[in-house]
């Protein structure tokens, strides 16, 4: 099963790190850097307001003083911004919009994880503590209008939960374990329908994931 990121026509184009450590973007014929020092795989969401009032798609780093940077990437990019944060070492941070407003999700310097976010692009949040224990890059996903989750890899390398933005019926408050036995971060993502991926690197160097119309996600299984 592939996931597919529903975005504005204009954007239909791949994010990367860069050899030099920049971040860059594939339009479909070439690829173009975007600069940045990145410290991190990027984190990309879609859908949320911009500063100029329309969509964009904002990526999201960690930069070479360890904490958050974003780039709105509307018809042009706009520049640089800091988020501020203290990203932990070997961990990079995600995106994800949760009804037009965009959340950044960290592990932070402390191993708890740290959520910030806007409505507009131009006017943020303070940072709140979401506590946990994590490592390694975060995932996030919107699985139902106003329901965001977060996803990261515990101190038991295992992936935890929680859903840090509405409620889903049958889902309590606080952090729950997925399970699984994680050689790296999380990755994440959701379709319009609910059916949700979480994905990780197992001990063996395969790909792992659970797959199902959120909270019902089906066993481990290697679907890649």
């Amino acid at each position: 099963m592939a996931l597919s990121l529903a975005v504005p026509a204009w954007s239909s184009f791949r994010l990367a790190r860069g050899t030099n450590s920049a971040l860059y973007q594939n339009t479909g014929t070439s690829w173009q850097s975007l600069g940045g020092v990145l410290t991190s795989r990027p984190g990309v969401a879609a859908g949320a307001l911009s500063v100029s009032g329309g969509e964009a798609v904002d990526a999201v780093i960690r930069g070479s003083d360890g904490a958050v940077w974003d780039r709105e990437l509307t018809t042009a990019a706009g520049p640089w911004r800091g988020l501020g944060g203290r990203v932990l070492a070997g961990s990079g941070p995600a995106a994800v919009n949760v009804g037009g407003t965009l959340y950044v999700l960290i592990v932070g310097t402390d191993g708890a994880v740290w959520v910030r976010h806007s409505t507009d692009g131009a006017h943020w949040s303070g940072w709140r503590s979401l506590g946990g224990r994590g490592s390694g890059d975060v995932g996030a996903a919107s699985p139902a209008p106003g329901v965001g989750v977060v996803f990261v890899r515990g101190t038991d390398n295992a992936v935890w939960y929680n859903e840090f933005a509405g409620t889903t019926a049958g889902v309590t408050p606080g952090w729950h374990s997925l399970g699984g036995k994680l050689t790296s971060g999380v990755g994440a993502g959701a379709a319009p329908d609910g059916q949700t991926a979480v994905v990780m690197l197992g001990p063996d160097n395969h790909v792992y994931g659970r797959i199902g119309t959120w909270p019902a996600l089906g066993n481990w299984a290697r679907p890649f």
